[in-house]
């Protein structure tokens, strides 16, 4: 899938809230058990949802639903639309902008 390009305003504003994304991320998938204690996964903006995180299509729709609340934006519900971390943080941007 390519992404459209983005401004450097744009790139910071993702930097930025990519910590608070990403913390959320690690709580939902310790709370559900989806790594073992001390094996916590590598997240990174281009970490991929199903092949980077295991992250089935239920667990992208709940991670979406808590990214929502987290930041009191919603984003949508197409699970299609997020492949990666870095989909729903331009996501969240566009949202703000």
């Amino acid at each position: 899938m390519n992404k459209p390009k983005i401004s450097e305003e744009e790139q910071k504003a993702i930097n930025g809230i990519f910590d608070k994304l990403k913390k959320s991320i690690l709580v939902y998938m310790e709370t559900n058990e989806l790594f073992t204690s001390g094996a916590e996964p590598k997240i990174e903006l281009s970490s991929h949802l199903e092949d980077d995180l295991g992250l089935d299509s239920f667990s992208r729709f709940e991670v979406v639903l808590l990214i929502e609340h987290e930041f009191g934006s919603e984003i949508g519900t197409d699970m299609n639309d997020f492949e990666t971390i870095e989909d729903i943080a331009r996501q969240l941007v566009a949202k703000k902008n």
